[in-house]
């Protein structure tokens, strides 16, 4: 049965663990990792990017979920949570290998690009975060993570006139959503309004 890891559990049940990781690291930083979007309303901009402490919990089902990935690897879900789950707990070299093969695997995927540039923007390659980040939104001009992303890097790399439009338009597009409360939290906190 598909989705199946052992008798009685599904990668599904690997998943909550990392899901609240993804939920807590987009919350404390200002970056927003694909996944965590019902946590944007709340962001500090003080921190550039917020990282869980692994736990038992996370490092089980991190391990088990890369497991499941080898074993099943045409379902992106499991590579987004599984890139996300190493992203939100800082293990870098880990994210930048899964995402790597994940993008080869599913190339028309949006949260790849965004996760690849999460990746680069925790490297300090703005240049690279940018760029990829553009490219999911020139693919994708609605995508929430992509479009807060993006404004957050071109903010950091002095464009700030560009950055005060990304999060325009998340507002616009996203009003009475978390996404618009992040776009709002980051004009006044790194924009002044």
């Amino acid at each position: 049965q598909p989705g199946r890891i052992g008798r009685d559990t599904t990668y599904a049940d690997l998943l909550p663990p990392l899901q609240q990781a993804v939920a807590v690291a987009s919350m404390q930083g200002s970056i927003l990792i694909p996944g965590g979007e019902a946590s944007a309303s709340t962001t500090s901009p003080m921190y550039r990017a917020g990282i869980v402490a692994q736990n038992e919990m996370i490092t089980s089902a991190l391990n088990r979920l890369s497991d499941v990935y080898f074993k099943n690897p045409g379902n992106p879900d499991i590579a987004h949570w599984l890139i996300s789950g190493y992203l939100a707990t800082g293990q870098l070299d880990n994210a930048d290998l899964f995402v790597e093969d994940a993008r080869r695997r599913f190339p028309s995927d949006n949260r790849f690009l965004v996760l690849e540039a999460l990746v680069a923007y925790r490297l300090n390659d703005m240049n690279r975060a940018e760029r990829l980040l553009q490219a999911a939104v020139d693919r994708d001009p609605a995508y929430g993570p992509a479009l807060v992303n993006l404004g957050l890097v071109q903010y950091e790399r002095g464009q700030w006139d560009s950055a005060r439009r990304v999060f325009e338009t998340v507002r616009t597009q996203f009003a009475g959503s978390p996404l618009e409360d992040r776009a709002n939290a980051l004009l006044t906190g790194l924009l002044n309004g």
